[in-house]
């Protein structure tokens, strides 16, 4: 059995007079910075991708292991030979093939940790848990929650560390690419773009089917804007807006504040301050409640200046 991971990713921009793990935007007399930065809600306490809703928690939904019926390969009866064949002089000795076999489930201990709420003391008790573990299928998870409750806290580098190090342990591909998503979060929330571009190609080439939680594609997007490559970001949005039309209307209108914020901060980079000054008021007239709405009013207010797009110099530790 394979965990299915939900990465509950970041919010792009978010308003000024948030906390420590929300974004800021100040004003100056030359230029307007926003400066980027994750926040993160209760990270899932599954591993499974889903769409992001506002305000809901996941619940961690335990995966049977497989039947013995499951993993019973069918047998053919071989076809009589009516001669036998020659054996050829020389035969290269067949090569076993390897298998990757599904992960078991999680122990209790571990699952109970996973379950907890994401703060700093989880964090410690999950800590604590993978010194005391010497399996991967036992500290990857452990590890992986780890990187999420860092990302929610702020602390950034621990999130790439954990991610980094579930990367190595792991051989389950989807547990994998899951840590790939998380740790691409974390780069493009750091500013290190082209080492995020570097884990963007390496999770399309290695896990091509793996499809990305809405949040990340909108920071994907975001990266690209931010590169000077609008046409693709608002390629990534396009796609995305169609997937977003699939979605359950709740689902899609939590996160369409995001993308619109999103498109609105790339149109104001590239001088379309009409285009910008519209994105931002739609968000204000549609979700006038959203955590987008507020930094929509305050890009609004300084829409006449430069803007420029930082992440932050050092990560908040809980």
């Amino acid at each position: 059995m394979r965990i299915i991971i939900m990465l509950l990713v970041v919010v792009l921009i978010a308003p000024a007079s948030q906390a420590a793990t929300r974004g800021r935007l100040r004003r100056a007399d030359a230029a307007s910075t926003v400066t980027l930065k994750g926040v993160l809600k209760a990270p899932p306490t599954v591993v499974r991708m889903a769409p992001i809703v506002k305000g809901r928690q996941p619940e961690a939904t335990p995966t049977p292991a497989p039947t013995p019926e499951q993993e019973t390969t069918e047998l053919r009866p071989a076809k009589p030979q009516t001669r036998p064949e020659p054996a050829p002089a020389e035969t290269a000795p067949a090569q076993p093939q390897t298998v990757s076999k599904p992960r078991g489930p999680i122990d209790q201990t571990l699952a109970n940790l996973i379950a907890q709420p994401a703060n700093a003391a989880t964090r410690d008790k999950l800590r604590a848990y993978a010194a005391g573990h010497a399996k991967a299928e036992q500290v990857a998870p452990a590890l992986m929650r780890i990187g999420q409750i860092s990302t929610a806290l702020g602390d950034l580098a621990d999130a790439r560390k954990s991610y980094e190090s579930v990367i190595r342990l792991t051989s389950q591909p989807a547990e994998k690419a899951l840590a790939r998503e998380g740790l691409l979060e974390a780069l493009i929330h750091q500013n290190d773009l082209d080492q995020a571009e570097a884990v963007y190609k390496s999770l399309r080439a290695e896990s091509p089917d793996h499809v990305l939680s809405p949040a990340t594609q909108v920071d994907a997007g975001m990266m690209l804007a931010m590169q000077g490559r609008a046409v693709d970001a608002r390629a990534a949005w396009d796609q995305l807006e169609r997937t977003l039309q699939a979605m359950p209307k709740p689902q899609a209108d939590a996160m369409r504040p995001r993308l619109t914020l999103a498109r609105g901060l790339a149109d104001e980079l590239e001088g379309r301050v009409d285009q910008a000054r519209a994105a931002y008021q739609e968000i204000v007239s549609r979700q006038p409640q959203s955590e987008a709405a507020a930094t929509a009013r305050l890009r609004i207010a300084d829409i006449s200046k430069p803007l420029t797009l930082t992440a932050p110099a050092t990560t908040a530790k809980p």
